[in-house]
């Protein structure tokens, strides 16, 4: 998944609707990296995520924020999959090394 906007983060000020457009293209861009991964909504289940955030730099950052800021990808994931996400019941979040592009790798289990 690519980095998600510093709009999404739960740190972030500023009205919702400023957030809008940038968590309406998390979702889409969610949705079509889940559709290029290959996914195929019939029958996929899955019960655990695991995350690793690559950041585009060695600033610190909170890996529950990490996980907040990813919240609207994660539901484009799960729309191309034709499942719902609170099924979950295990998330793994780890920290990755920097990289350009930053990035999240999803993995589901």
């Amino acid at each position: 998944l690519p980095w998600p906007s510093a709009k999404l983060s739960p740190n972030a000020r500023g009205k919702w609707a400023k957030k809008d457009g940038d968590r309406k293209a998390a979702r889409s861009a969610g949705y079509w990296a889940a559709k290029e991964a290959g996914v195929e909504p019939e029958g996929f289940q899955f019960s655990e995520m695991a995350l690793t955030f690559h950041p585009p730099d060695r600033r610190r950052r909170d890996l529950d924020n990490m996980l907040a800021s990813c919240k609207a990808a994660i539901d484009g994931v799960s729309d191309a999959c034709k499942w719902d996400d609170h099924k979950c019941d295990r998330i793994t979040l780890e920290r990755g090394q920097p990289m350009k592009p930053a990035c999240v790798v999803l993995v589901l289990k």
